[in-house]
């Protein structure tokens, strides 16, 4: 039996220590999933722990037919993309409201440093506007290749489709932010 092997039979009966490495090993992940799926910090903050409670109650039915990561970041995408149906009322009733907040503290800086960090600041808030305007589909495939740096096999596996259809996505979501930026970058 290799150390992955009693890795999950001690997550499988319990042991909360190894419940905490596999909190701190996968927390990024599913922060990153968080990031791009919600616009306000704190939907993401509660989203991480709600993931990990799903994970904990799970974890005895995990069937290892896949590996750990892979079943973790489709629960965390499942979980995410539930929030996001659910809520999809609220959003229909801001109707365009920006709630992208800024919990950033000031820090003193010189002037050329501050137009730069605006400037990258205002690029990252429109290519992330860009992504959340993309078709779920599109955006799953395109965050998980580009962003969190999946291959083609892995992201087929977790969105249950083919190889293939995942690379056709991201092209896909490619040409659409292309086309939603084209309009920024023409200004520059």
């Amino acid at each position: 039996m290799d150390e992955n092997e009693k890795f999950l039979d001690k997550l499988q009966s319990g042991d909360q220590q190894a419940f905490r490495i596999l909190v701190e090993k996968y927390q990024p992940m599913i922060q990153a999933i968080g990031i791009q799926m919600f616009e306000r910090s704190e939907d993401n903050e509660d989203f991480i722990q709600e993931v990990f409670i799903k994970i904990y109650h799970a974890l005895p039915n995990f069937r290892r037919k896949s590996s750990l990561s892979t079943w973790i970041y489709r629960v965390a995408l499942n979980h995410a993309l539930n929030l996001n149906r659910k809520n999809k009322w609220k959003k229909w009733l801001m109707n365009g409201l920006n709630l992208i907040g800024s919990n950033e503290q000031a820090v003193p800086q010189m002037p050329g440093q501050i137009e730069e960090n605006a400037e990258q600041r205002e690029m990252r808030r429109l290519l992330n506007k860009a992504i959340q305007r993309l078709p779920e589909n599109q955006r799953i495939a395109f965050v998980m290749t580009r962003i969190d740096g999946l291959s083609y096999a892995e992201v087929a596996e977790v969105m249950g489709i083919s190889e293939a259809a995942v690379d056709s996505l991201t092209q896909r979501a490619r040409q659409n932010l292309r086309k939603h930026l084209s309009t920024y970058y023409k200004s520059l």
